[in-house]
């Protein structure tokens, strides 16, 4: 008998159905994996075109632990007015005060570890 005979609750097991059963896992594993791939329609998305961004407009998504509380004190600390948000204000649709240049805000919003992403609101046409 193997020593690895006995390793698993519920008595003996042997090295072949051991093996077998990790040979399962590693097939499941395998296919999830393969199938969270981007489908062909998917993959030929192109992303938007530089240079069609509203102006003066940023996407800035926050982090989901964030609370509503710390976005507002976020917001008003980065500079930026909140002109829409989405899921429950993880995302918003922020813009610069006047005088303010994009990229100050920014970088404003990227100095803050509560921030997932911010990106140029891209203008985007449904086909």
């Amino acid at each position: 008998m193997s020593e690895c005979s006995g390793l698993l609750p519920g008595g003996a097991v042997t090295t072949m159905r051991l093996a077998a059963r990790i040979a399962s896992l590693a097939l499941v594993i395998a296919l999830s994996v393969s199938s969270c791939a981007a489908t062909p329609e998917e993959a030929a998305v192109p992303p938007p075109a530089p240079g069609k961004a509203a102006p003066g407009e940023l996407v800035v998504m926050f982090m989901p632990e964030t609370t509503e509380a710390r976005r507002n004190e976020i917001h008003a600390s980065a500079g930026g007015q909140v002109l829409s948000t989405m899921l429950g204000g993880r995302i918003a649709q922020v813009s610069v005060r006047q005088g303010q240049a994009v990229a100050d805000l920014e970088a404003a919003y990227r100095g803050f570890v509560e921030v997932e992403s911010v990106e140029p609101n891209y203008e985007v046409e449904a086909k």
